[in-house]
């Protein structure tokens, strides 16, 4: 869902560095990993908020796909698939300050959903089973999010 010329300069880049890098260099950025890893679930047993959100653009970054892969990861660092799934709804909400608007589903609010498969509180593998959105009161079949993404691709 990206540029041909994108995907292409995101390989070079890769390949670039994978040539430059030494494994002391290697090891290093694993260690640097595995820290980040760390201080995330030390700032989660802190009580800090956190919201996924890694949807920025960048190298290798395709937005809504990423998010995704970031579920993934959370769920492989130990985070629960209710703390993954308040992360990415109800705690936006609360950094933005639209709690009465957002962040959960209740009458009189905005009615901006994405309605699952599965349950997402059972495993948050379920976050990626997307059945339909609501978009602004607006309803997207499966099929239709499909179609739609078809003709997004390159």
């Amino acid at each position: 869902y990206v540029s041909a010329k994108t995907r292409q300069d995101w390989i070079d880049v890769s390949d670039s560095f994978a040539k430059e890098i030494t494994p002391a260099q290697k090891v290093t950025i694993q260690k640097f990993w595995q820290l980040q890893l760390k201080l995330a679930r030390m700032l989660d047993e802190a009580g800090v908020p956190m919201m996924t959100g890694t949807d920025s653009s960048g190298g290798a970054i395709v937005a809504g796909f990423s998010l995704h892969q970031e579920f993934a990861l959370l769920a492989q660092d130990g985070f629960t698939p209710l703390k993954i799934l308040q992360m990415t709804t109800l705690n936006p909400a609360r950094f933005y300050g639209r709690e009465a608007t957002m962040g959960s589903v209740e009458v009189g609010r905005d009615a901006d959903l994405v309605l699952l498969d599965a349950n997402p509180i059972e495993s948050a593998k379920n976050l990626d089973r997307i059945y339909a959105v609501v978009r602004n009161g607006v309803f997207y079949s499966h099929d239709a999010l499909d179609q739609e993404l078809r003709g997004l691709a390159h």
